[in-house]
């Protein structure tokens, strides 16, 4: 298993600095989770709407330091706004109050200045050292597609777009299974592209993360030829989409089912707790990836979110 570099333990002391806050208090008692039902996002954009979180959050006394970096009701409503979008990309029309927080949490995580400087600099030192395999006539690099088939990658990865709602659509499926909730894709001028990932948890469901991150190659391996990657990339409309003779995964020559030491880099799980972590983990098979607990009170957030399913008024 690879050592945790010098710029990850160097990173820890930014990232828990720059994630100080207040702990986290006493949870509220949760309220009987709402069923799904529909949410019109024309009724979400209403002044209705706007004007009655606003008295609900402000009845309910919300602390927002239990929700950094969400600062005030503008800013939440952003973000159930912007969670609400995707849930209906992904053609969920009955949502729940766990479908609701699930991909308000995703939204947060995106967005957050650390997890943003931490993707930046996790997904440029996996590029810059794959790049440098590709480079040298000595590398035990072994690059393969999506479907583990030998390929050539003759020109370098330099573009790299930030995406999430990832999907694996198979032939004659219209929107596919999840693949990774968000990360990163590079890509060169031969249009192959090099994918890394992240995965994000709420509070309490951190133990799902090892699998998670094991699952990748795993779903690869039950993908027909003519399966496309789809994906969406944050500040442009609509979704992309990628064959997987097109992506490139990059392995040990010596060990071909094994990737590269450096392949934890382009892997990140995130999942919301008490205090900043950030450490080496191994997933379900003992291969490490970057394993971030955040500052965020995602028990909090449901409760607040189940007020707002359950008050007639709102919804």
């Amino acid at each position: 298993m690879a050592k945790t570099p010098k710029p990850v333990t160097n990173g820890i002391a930014i990232t828990v600095k720059v994630l100080q806050g207040k702990g986290l208090t006493k949870i509220p008692k949760q309220l009987h989770s709402p069923k799904g039902r529909m949410i019109s996002s024309v009724r979400l954009r209403s002044h209705q709407f706007i004007k009655g979180l606003d008295g609900v959050l402000s009845k309910m006394k919300v602390d927002f330091t239990r929700l950094r970096p969400i600062r005030n009701v503008k800013e939440f409503y952003a973000i159930l706004l912007e969670a609400h979008k995707r849930l209906q990309a992904k053609n969920i029309e009955a949502i729940t109050a766990t479908a609701w927080l699930g991909e308000g949490f995703v939204v947060v995580v995106d967005k957050h200045p650390t997890i943003k400087d931490l993707k930046k600099w996790s997904s440029q030192k996996y590029v810059l050292r794959m790049n440098e395999h590709l480079a040298s006539k000595n590398s035990r690099a072994l690059t393969l597609n999506g479907h583990f088939e030998k390929v050539d990658v003759k020109k370098s990865f330099w573009k790299i777009a930030q995406i999430y709602d990832v999907r694996l659509v198979q032939p004659g499926q219209k929107k596919g299974t999840q693949f990774f909730d968000a990360g990163t894709l590079a890509s060169n001028t031969d249009n192959q592209f090099l994918p890394m990932r992240m995965e994000v948890k709420t509070r309490g469901a951190g133990k799902e993360l090892p699998h998670q991150q094991a699952k990748f190659e795993e779903q690869l391996e039950k993908s027909p030829q003519g399966t496309k990657m789809t994906y969406s990339i944050e500040g442009e409309p609509g979704r992309h989409e990628i064959d997987l003779k097109d992506m490139v995964l990059i392995r040990d020559k010596l060990h071909p089912k094994r990737p590269l030491d450096e392949d934890f880099f382009s892997r990140v799980g995130v999942i919301a707790g008490m205090k900043p972590i950030v450490r080496i983990a191994p997933d379900a098979n003992g291969r490490p990836y970057i394993r971030v607990k955040l500052p965020f009170d995602t028990d909090f957030m449901r409760h607040v979110i189940e007020h707002i399913m359950s008050d007639p008024k709102l919804l």
